[in-house]
Parts: structure tokens; C-alpha cells; sequence
């Protein structure tokens, strides 16, 4: 009885130690290759991204707006990502509300993929934050239709293979983000002529902002 109860502890132990290599194998393949290569290529994607659609711009003889001061383009461009932070997480949340979760989830990544696209050619135009949400707002039902087949062919992909499905087909919409004519909605209840996707994201991007101004503020008087 002890010689089988000792055996069996010691294939107990034998298939953690297993299961364990393999996950910390697995765990630093990711930490110290996917991520990495992952993150480089985010980086590289959204340069070259940015030189399509100034290209196709420049050939649609649509040049940009006189440039803003640097100062407050950086602030510009640091609120947009925040928000774009902020409203990935509101993503994921809703993701996680039963029945009708993953639906949520859908549409808000329609969503997400059309400002991918278009924001190109609004950085190309020197639009403000604000104008971008405002005009996202105005067109929310032109932008879910137009992110969707990326993001359908995306969605049913696993982990790391829809980044590159995504990144293999975002080329192209970019190109054709640069020549869409986005409509508003003109009959409709006046509820709908403006859904307001960005409410909760930029509240919480006004608090966060509040919170690091006192923190930083509360830093200087001590």
C-alpha cells in the first residue's frame, strides 16, 4: 500500500514538474520572442501605415492644414491615446456582460478598426481630438459597417494570428478610408443623428488626467 501511494505521488510529481517546464517555456517564448517581435512590428506597421495614407492623400492633391505647434500636438496625440486606451478596456469589459457581451465586443471593435483607418487621414488633416470624436460620433453607423469585414475576419482568429490577419488586410482600408465620403444619418430620430460612443471613454480619460495633474501637483509642494 505504501509502495503504490509512493508511486503515485511521484508521477503526481513528476507531471507538475512537466506541465510546469512547459509553461515557463511557453511564458518566456512569449516574454522574450512574440511580444517583442510583436510590439517592434506595431511600431513599424504604424509608420508605414502613416506613409500610405500621406501618399494616397498627396495623390488625392488633399494637403495638409498648416501645422499645429508642436506642444500642442503632443497633447493632442497623447489624449488620443488615452482614449483609445480607455475605450480598448471598455471593449473587454463588455466582453465579460452575459448574453450579450460578445456582441457589445463586435461592434465596439467595428468601431475601433474605422478609427484606425480614418484617423490616418485625420492626422494628415491636423484635426483636434475633439473634432475626431465629434465627427466619429456623427457617422457611428457608417463607421460599424465599414470596420466590419476586418474585423469579423479577425474576430473567429486566435491570439497573435488575428493581429496578423488584421495587420495583412489594414493596408487596404486604409487606402480606402483616404477616399470614403462617410454619411450621416439625416432621417432618423434626433436621439440617433449622434450616439455619444465616447461619454463614459473620455470621462474616464478626464479623471485619470485630473488624478496624475494633483498627484503631480500634491509631488511639487512636498
Amino acid at each position: 500500500m505504501l509502495l503504490l501511494f509512493g508511486t503515485l505521488t511521484s508521477q503526481e510529481e513528476e507531471a507538475w514538474a512537466t506541465d510546469f517546464i512547459a509553461t515557463s517555456f511557453s511564458v518566456l517564448y512569449k516574454v522574450f520572442w512574440i511580444y517583442p517581435i510583436y510590439c517592434i512590428s506595431f511600431v513599424l506597421n504604424t509608420v508605414m501605415y502613416q506613409e500610405i495614407a500621406d501618399s494616397a492623400l498627396g495623390f488625392l492633391q488633399r494637403a495638409p492644414v498648416k501645422s499645429t505647434p508642436h506642444l500642442e500636438r503632443l497633447i493632442q496625440e497623447t489624449w488620443r491615446v488615452l482614449v483609445n486606451l480607455v475605450y480598448l478596456l471598455e471593449m473587454y469589459l463588455l466582453s465579460y456582460i452575459p448574453v450579450i457581451g460578445p456582441f457589445l465586443y463586435f461592434v465596439h471593435s467595428c468601431w475601433m478598426a474605422s478609427i484606425y483607418c480614418f484617423e490616418y487621414g485625420w492626422v494628415h488633416q491636423r484635426w483636434s481630438a475633439n473634432a475626431r470624436v465629434d465627427y466619429f460620433e456623427r457617422h457611428w453607423l457608417y463607421f460599424s459597417g465599414f470596420g466590419f469585414p476586418v474585423s469579423f475576419v479577425s474576430y473567429f482568429c486566435p491570439r497573435f494570428i488575428d493581429a496578423g490577419v488584421f495587420a495583412l488586410f489594414f493596408p487596404l482600408f486604409v487606402l480606402t478610408a483616404t477616399r470614403a465620403e462617410p454619411k450621416a444619418l439625416q432621417e432618423c430620430p434626433k436621439q440617433l443623428q449622434r450616439l455619444p460612443l465616447f461619454f463614459i471613454v473620455q470621462g474616464v480619460s478626464c479623471f485619470l488626467v485630473r488624478l496624475f495633474e494633483g498627484r503631480s501637483r500634491g509631488a511639487k509642494v512636498k
